[in-house]
């Protein structure tokens, strides 16, 4: 790797360690780094969100995802996930975003906004609330994120 060069991605998960480097996905072997499979997606990919069964290689503007088994890097389904921009946090294998309402421009704040998480494997959507369009989000551990209303409530 050339000097001041860091890796695309990577994970660490039960079964190895899931790295991309553009448009390739593979799983390495904790122990001597060797290639247990790897997988061509022909797109790029933005960020890897992964539990120890499934993979999915989100794409910046979502479209066309692929989500791999981790056991043998198989192709299981090609989603649509959030755009990165929406994008706030991952848990597992699933993507917590937030969506605006239907129909308002994406360059204008709206007066509401969903948080909602998106399992890619499954497609389910779990909604986490409506919250003022000018909120913060931070995230408060691996499995807590709170959420600062513009007139100072946390949830």
């Amino acid at each position: 790797m050339p000097r001041g060069e860091s890796p695309r991605g990577g994970r660490v998960t039960a079964r190895g360690v899931l790295h991309h480097d553009g448009a390739s996905l593979m799983l390495l072997d904790h122990v001597d780094g060797g290639v247990l499979w790897e997988r061509h997606l022909g797109h790029p990919v933005s960020e890897l969100v992964c539990d120890d069964d499934f993979a999915c290689a989100c794409t910046p503007d979502g479209d066309g995802s692929t989500v791999v088994s981790m056991i043998d890097g198989r192709l299981v389904r090609t989603c649509t996930v959030p755009n990165r921009r929406q994008r706030i946090a991952t848990s597992g294998r699933r993507i917590v975003s937030v969506v605006q309402p239907e129909g308002s421009f994406s360059g204008e704040p709206s007066e509401t906004v969903r948080i909602e998480a998106i399992d890619p494997v499954t497609l389910e959507r779990e909604v986490f609330g409506e919250f003022p369009g000018r909120s913060r989000t931070v995230r408060d551990g691996a499995e807590r994120l709170l959420v600062l209303a513009p007139d100072g409530t946390v949830t």
